[in-house]
């Protein structure tokens, strides 16, 4: 503990509350003592005789991987809503076991951990070293990675970013181009100026400067706009690797103070190594007084809730934890004093969620509240709500009907937290309604991604469904969010057999689903519907294409092609309106190779030829060359040596023999 005990910003005081860990990488203070990322574990020292040092020591979780000593359990927060959310990095892979049985997470990410019932889930995977974790008032996350290139990143519950273990999918940051970001923090409190308000600033250590950022809100998630530095040094050593605001309302950064990144590219016994400094920086605002930390286990709960009001959000933070050990009617009054949880006006919304946070922190639920959060008029606030009734579902009876009607927000925010939500619910009426997310119209990553992640993790309850043609009626963008987060080609094979009784309309897009996804089997199903079939010249035309774009692009032949399109490509009649669909027609058997197609295409040839068509000769005669026998080659010969013919049936002939 460093203490600064004559006020001058400067540490004076050093006192060893405890030793003998084996490479501590996190600190969180809390529930009577302080919890401490410790290799494998998460533990929590407690001082219980008052002389400031730690005398008792329990495991609280135990199995976290130490595959990387950078990369362990590190950037410990608590949420508003009593939880603790732990980070870890690449290289990692952690079992742990927990009375719900034992969580998995390979790579880097991050958990939401409850100590007092021990509910542990993973919050989000992916990035390298996600080294900084800053909520804001409304219990949204925003993360930097300490090896990544892209600024500020958003995690939302599933939330998949690059390196993931086995992920096919994910999400981008909202700074691309923005390198190595180390700690995260957001500016609050009276003692910092106006324009630093709900800036979030974190740490460029390789270039040896502190940034800011400001957000805003955009679709379903945020834009993220770099502001000019906090800090930028010369110094080669200065290296920011952490930030917080202290409780006396300044900037605090730890410095690690080194020439040199600690990376194995540079010798370990290299002189310039310095392994006994470090600096802990205090940064101020001019014309601002230090703040006065209140004494929170002195304080009545009434005096607590108006706390919940502070600009600075480490205020809130602690008064919410001593709310939540305080008995719980001395609260619940003090609350009612509060500022009622419907304000007029969005500035204030957030005091509506107080109330909730602190049931949840002391695992209480009130449906009436929660009802009344979902209809909020600030959005923040019925996002917040959308979260906590999918995270609470099993203890809501109304939490689907309220995720369902979520869907229906007028804000993509709101929508992206009730699609996580019924992700968790996971029952076929979930899914539907997710469906009903994916035929909203300029969708974003997030909403993408929420979207096509539900589904693909409930793929074993509507697939049955689908593959029984209940879900006939399904629109064009819905049959396309399944059709995308199908793991195989099932999917496919089941849309082959429906597209004959589809409306028109939604034929064309299902086509393309079944050629982009479908295996060999079910694209020989869906050409010969289109080539037999009687659908309009334009649709056919459509089809085929798409068809052909995909197989090309995908590999791929029909199954038995040789043994179908001959026949069907034989009855196709030639006429002028129809030569586009002929000339299609000609390359699929190029491009398939078919056999016994050759008197076919001759005829198609000398058709061209007699109206004068150049296209048609050229795709004939291409197709005919590409013919299994020699027998098309010859054909063209003959024609290109013509010299009777008009010189662009001839060219065409002649380029299809190269």
């Amino acid at each position: 503990m460093l203490e600064d005990t004559d006020g001058d910003g400067v540490s004076d005081k050093r006192t060893v509350f405890a030793d003998n860990m084996m490479i501590p990488t996190g600190v969180l203070p809390g529930d009577g003592g302080v919890y401490v990322a410790n290799s494998t574990q998460l533990i929590h020292l407690t001082d219980t005789d008052g002389d400031g040092l730690s005398d008792t020591r329990r495991t609280v979780l135990s199995g976290f991987g130490t595959e990387d000593t950078h990369h362990l359990l590190h950037t410990l927060r608590w949420r508003p809503d009593g939880r603790m959310a732990m980070s870890q990095s690449i290289y990692i892979h952690s079992h742990l076991e927990t009375p719900y049985g034992v969580k998995h997470l390979d790579g880097g990410g991050a958990w939401h951990f409850d100590p007092h019932t021990s509910q542990l889930e993973v919050f989000f995977k992916g990035l390298v070293n996600p080294w900084g974790h800053a909520i804001d008032a409304y219990g949204q996350s925003f993360a930097t990675d300490g090896a990544g290139g892209e600024g500020i990143n958003y995690p939302f519950p599933g939330a998949v970013f690059v390196t993931s273990p086995g992920a096919t999918r994910w999400l981008r940051g909202l700074n691309p181009g923005s390198p190595k970001h180390c700690g995260l923090e957001f500016v609050s409190g009276a003692a910092m100026p106006d324009e630093m308000q709900q800036v979030l600033i974190t740490n460029d250590f390789r270039g040896h400067r502190v940034c800011r950022f400001k957000l805003e809100r955009q679709g379903s998630g945020y834009r993220s706009i770099q502001l000019p530095d906090l800090i930028r040094s010369e110094h080669i050593a200065f290296r920011p690797i952490d930030i917080k605001m202290g409780p006396d309302g300044a900037i605090y950064i730890a410095d690690w103070y080194n020439p040199i990144i600690q990376h194995g590219e540079v010798d370990f016994r290299d002189p310039r190594r310095d392994t006994e400094h470090g600096r802990i920086w205090r940064i101020t605002a001019k014309g601002h007084d230090r703040l006065q930390p209140p004494d929170y286990q002195a304080a009545s709960e009434d005096d607590l809730v108006a706390m919940l009001e502070d600009s600075a959000l480490w205020v809130r933070q602690f008064a919410r934890q001593e709310l939540s050990s305080r008995p719980w009617p001395a609260v619940q009054s003090a609350l009612a004093k509060l500022q009622s949880p419907q304000p007029t006006t969005p500035a204030s919304a957030y005091l509506a969620l107080q109330p909730l946070w602190l049931q949840l922190s002391r695992r209480e639920i009130d449906a009436e509240l929660i009802d009344r959060l979902r209809q909020h008029i600030d959005p923040r606030v019925r996002a917040a709500a959308m979260r906590v009734i999918g995270e609470q579902h099993v203890n809501l009876p109304k939490a689907t009907t309220w995720l369902e009607n979520g869907i229906g927000d007028t804000d993509d925010q709101v929508v992206l937290e009730a699609v996580c939500g019924l992700h968790r619910i996971g029952t076929m009426p979930a899914v539907l309604s997710v469906l009903q997310a994916a035929e909203r119209a300029d969708q974003d990553q997030n909403l993408k991604f929420a979207i096509w992640n539900a589904l693909r993790d409930t793929e074993s309850i509507w697939l049955p469904v689908f593959e029984r043609n209940d879900l006939a009626n399904t629109s064009p963008a819905a049959l396309e969010a399944l059709a995308d987060a199908a793991s195989g080609a099932s999917v496919a094979k089941a849309l082959a057999t429906q597209i004959v009784n589809m409306p028109a309309a939604q034929q064309p897009r299902a086509a393309a689903l079944i050629a982009s996804r479908g295996d060999a089997a079910s694209v020989a199903t869906l050409t010969q519907w289109i080539i037999g079939g009687d659908q309009t010249n334009a649709d056919k035309v459509s089809m085929l294409d798409s068809v052909l774009t995909q197989c090309q692009a995908r590999k791929l032949v029909p199954d038995e092609v040789s043994q179908w399109l001959p026949k069907l490509v034989g009855s196709a009649q030639t006429t002028p309106q129809n030569s586009q669909w002929i000339i299609l027609l000609a390359k699929a058997c190029q491009q398939w190779r078919a056999a016994d197609t050759a008197p076919t295409l001759n005829q198609w040839l000398n058709e061209g030829i007699a109206s004068q068509q150049p296209a048609l000769v050229a795709a004939a005669a291409s197709a005919l060359a590409e013919s299994p026998t020699g027998e098309g080659r010859q054909i063209i010969r003959q024609i290109s040596g013509n010299q009777q013919l008009d010189i662009s049936l001839r060219s065409a002939a002649i380029a299809a023999a190269q």
